[in-house]
């Protein structure tokens, strides 16, 4: 039954999220140092059986979710994904800590609705801008993108674009694709 396994995979999440808020309170109590673990890290990992990059993403979780209610609160009542609590997570940095205080409820509202990707980007340029900030820098202005595509009277597809980063990509990759070599039959030319 496919929404019984996606409301099954949104309750484990949710679940996930007040783990990660117990971790926050066993980092902080210091509990986990009492057995001779170095870090909350090596506690998971010889505990938890965790692999390194495991522990750390919990660790990374938790962290996040310790320090700003918005987010916690968004991961628990699962309105966030925990992708999208991970896409968040790279946010947590000292040099932006209040800057991300006052807008993280503003962020949830914007990525509520995203998907994982897009979550990303939104986090990737919001990191973008608060380092403009903090460092009293103008905001990087967007690149000039468009397209724009019609078809002339013979039908035939006509464009015109200028695109950046993964737009770009995507449009050499299908590209790419549409002009692979089909064999001895192909009459193409590069061109």
């Amino acid at each position: 039954d496919l929404p019984g396994f996606v409301a099954a995979i949104a309750e484990h999440e949710r679940q996930a999220a007040m783990l990660a808020l117990q971790l926050e309170a066993i980092e902080r109590s210091g509990l986990w140092g009492c057995d001779g673990s170095v870090t909350v890290g090596a506690w998971l990992r010889d505990h938890c059986r965790m692999s390194r990059r495991d522990a750390n993403a919990w660790v990374r979780r938790a962290r996040l979710l310790g320090e700003y209610d918005s987010f916690a609160f968004a991961a628990v009542t699962g309105v966030l994904s925990a992708s999208q609590i991970e896409a968040l997570s790279r946010l947590r940095n000292p040099q932006h800590a209040d800057l991300l205080a006052e807008q993280q409820a503003a962020l949830v509202e914007i990525v509520a609705e995203l998907n994982v990707a897009d979550t990303e980007t939104v986090s990737r340029r919001w990191r973008d801008n608060a380092t403009s900030v903090v460092e009293g820098d103008e905001p990087a202005e967007e690149p000039d993108r468009h397209l724009s595509m019609s078809r002339a009277s013979d039908a035939v597809l006509v464009g015109n674009f200028a695109l950046a980063g993964a737009a770009a990509v995507e449009v050499e990759a299908a590209v790419r694709i549409a002009s692979t070599y089909e064999g001895k039959e192909d009459e193409r030319t590069q061109g």
